[in-house]
């Protein structure tokens, strides 16, 4: 009790707790490097306040009451000026800065001012608030450890799941195969009618090069993680859950069969070499494949602010001078200080490496994850780099309005275009072996098409005498093995489903198609 009392600690983890907070609740989507700089910044400036007051003030106690009064209203500040967005209070709303800069303002002072003037009891305030911040670091970094420790037992999945090669290749030599995603990519009925971008011109030269193209192609899931999970495991989620839990894990650490996923594991064991590529997210890089491509900027070394810091940046009262920039500032966005330029550097990065993969002796299977046409919208049509942040300055890296919403996704949308077609070409012109494309999205784009995705295939032989307009992602490689592989895996019923368990069952996709005149 004597040490709760007499040392004030609760600085520092008050200091830490948003930064751990939005690290924990990100935490199957970024790396723990890129928390680092702001837990390190947001920990030195309170311990540098805290000494620098103490000097002024002369006591302990008020020094840190009012650094951790100053941190709560800046770190809440981006998420009450979010929460008041198109909330009216007495007729007035709030939700702009105008008005919550003034209130926040007046809080301040008023809130230092009775802190200044606080005589007795503040040993006791000490006390607990070094509870309340033990308390508060104590829960994400509980969660970030249970997330590293269902990583390190997920490894165990391939071994629980030995029941040995299924496939078998009669060819004199196996075909390469690509499994190669564009994210969030519109099927061509939902182009026309929700972003007025005829996808036609594309569809005919990708036919022109021997894909099929389905054309009443839904997803299974809304998400990417479900999605992917699904189709590389050739399975539905909740049929996936005894693997898990035959190694301990919880049915909603599916993601995790994502990077040891059936198909991966089923051409490694007949000679295949899997190709995989950074893609800025954990749970999707195979970063244990037999050839990975990598070509990161160090979250901690960069002199750019990487997405979680422009993230956790809106949640605090730094989302003033965003605005602002905005609003005011954005001519003076350069190429090189652009906000999302890791994220540009990976994109370009994968794409040019992509057509070198046929140089690579043997069989490979080569996972790619492209995150265009997805969000953040920072390709033009002709693959310049977007630098006004009305494309990306929007709650997660939207755009901050439908103008630069069709814009920007339709621009990216005749980029990726361009860039596929010359890759696709290389990857069939360089080949030994006629090689196995599937060009697929994983998910659609807002609510209402979330489902309708691009989806084509490059099936030598009698491939595409099997597929059929409705095929959707969980039956992609059950057909691909048992054409080519000599299994009898059959089809699945071809669902979309809203969420990760059967009873969320949204339509079988042949009545979709039906019902929607497709």
């Amino acid at each position: 009790m004597k040490f709760f009392k007499g040392i004030q600690f609760y600085p520092i983890a008050i200091a830490a707790f948003p930064i751990l907070a939005l690290l924990a609740s990100n935490i199957q989507e970024v790396e723990l490097e890129v928390g680092v700089r702001s837990l390190l910044l947001s920990i030195t400036s309170a311990v540098l306040l805290v000494l620098i007051l103490r000097l002024v003030l002369g006591e302990w106690q008020k020094a840190s009451l009012l650094v951790v009064f100053f941190f709560l209203l800046f770190f809440s500040y981006g998420h009450i000026y979010e929460s008041l967005q198109g909330a009216l209070i007495l007729g007035v709303d709030l939700g702009h800065h105008r008005y919550l800069v003034v209130i926040y303002g007046l809080v301040m002072v008023l809130g230092g001012y009775g802190i200044l003037k606080m005589a007795g009891g503040r040993r006791e305030v000490s006390w607990a608030l070094n509870v309340m911040g033990l308390i508060l670091v104590v829960i994400p970094i509980f969660q970030i450890a249970n997330h590293l420790w269902a990583v390190s037992v997920s490894e165990g999945v391939s071994e629980a799941n030995d029941e040995g090669s299924i496939l078998e290749y009669e060819g004199d030599e196996s075909p390469d195969i690509y499994y190669i995603i564009l994210d969030a990519y519109l099927r061509k009925d939902a182009l026309l009618d929700e972003r007025e971008f005829d996808n036609s011109p594309f569809l005919q030269e990708l036919g022109g090069l021997g894909f099929h193209v389905m054309e009443c192609s839904r997803s299974n899931y809304s998400f990417t993680q479900a999605s992917l999970t699904s189709s590389l495991n050739m399975a539905y989620l909740p049929d996936l859950t005894p693997r898990l839990e035959s190694v301990g894990l919880a049915s909603n650490n599916y993601w995790l069969l994502l990077k040891h996923n059936l198909v991966r594991e089923q051409l490694e064991r007949i000679g295949y070499r899997t190709v995989a590529f950074d893609t800025g997210y954990d749970w999707s890089q195979l970063d244990d494949a037999d050839y990975y491509f990598e070509r990161s900027i160090s979250p901690i070394t960069s002199n750019v602010a990487n997405q979680f810091e422009r993230l956790l940046f809106k949640t605090t009262a730094g989302v003033v001078l965003t605005d602002f920039q905005y609003k005011v500032m954005y001519e003076q966005f350069k190429d090189t200080n652009l906000p999302y330029r890791a994220h540009v550097d990976r994109q370009l990065f994968l794409l040019d490496q992509l057509p070198k993969i046929p140089s690579i002796e043997g069989p490979t299977f080569s996972f790619v994850h492209i995150l265009i046409p997805h969000v953040p919208y920072v390709f033009g049509p002709n693959g310049e780099i977007l630098t006004d942040p009305g494309y990306f300055s929007g709650g997660k890296a939207q755009p901050v309005n439908e103008e630069y919403r069709m814009k920007g996704y339709t621009g990216q949308i005749e980029f990726i275009n361009a860039r596929m077609l010359e890759i696709l070409e290389i990857l069939i012109e360089e080949s030994d072996v006629p090689p196995i494309i599937v060009l697929q999205a994983d998910t659609g784009a807002e609510r209402g098409s979330e489902f309708k995705i691009l989806n084509a295939y490059y099936l030598p032989g009698d491939g595409y005498d099997f597929l059929y307009p409705t095929i959707s992602p969980v039956n992609t490689f059950r057909l691909i093995f048992d054409t080519y592989f000599g299994t009898s895996l059959g089809l699945l019923p071809d669902y979309s489903i809203g969420g990760t368990s059967k009873d969320d069952l949204v339509l079988e996709n042949s009545e979709a198609c039906l019902q929607l005149g497709e």
